[in-house]
């Protein structure tokens, strides 16, 4: 069985473009989770102030729910290009080919889970501060793996087309 992408240019572009509806799926996840916790479903997502990883000396503050919620958004997308950046380069070389997109969305979601399991051991956290606050880590865990299977699932069968 081969493995890897004869097209990884492509496919690298595919999974970080993937990783815009990997990160809203994330916080779709999230906000089910809160909901099911009894929480408010935007809590997770709420990103009201940030020093965005300390790119920024001053605090970006959002003056509404609505713009704390779509800060979170995007903080979760940003994450989600990132990790279908690096899963274009791990999967562009050591992916099975072919294989179908059950298989590669599963596969992801072992990644998602990986990625979450060697963050956490550092104690850090990849997501926004409102899901560290507000999600046990078990919600978290699955929120990366979500991520990991929305972008190994469409990545992989070439759901964008350029």
């Amino acid at each position: 069985m081969p493995f890897g992408r004869p097209d990884a240019g492509h496919f690298l572009a595919q999974a970080i473009v993937c990783g815009v509806p990997a990160g809203v799926c994330a916080g779709i996840w999230a906000a089910l989770g809160a909901a099911f916790l009894g929480l408010p479903w935007w809590s997770p997502l709420a990103l009201y102030t940030t020093h965005m990883a300390g790119l920024s000396r001053r605090a970006v503050v959002a003056h509404s729910l609505v713009a704390a919620v779509i800060a979170g958004l995007v903080w979760l997308a940003l994450l989600g290009m990132a990790l279908g950046a690096l899963w274009g380069l791990i999967a562009g070389v050591a992916a099975p080919r072919p294989a179908s997109r059950r298989l590669m969305a599963g596969i992801g979601f072992i990644y998602g889970m990986l990625v979450f399991a060697l963050v956490a051991s550092t104690r850090t956290s990849l997501l926004p501060p409102p899901f560290a606050r507000d999600l046990p880590e078990w919600v978290r865990a699955e929120a990366l793996g979500v991520m990991g299977a929305v972008i190994g699932g469409w990545a992989s069968e070439g759901q964008i087309n350029h």
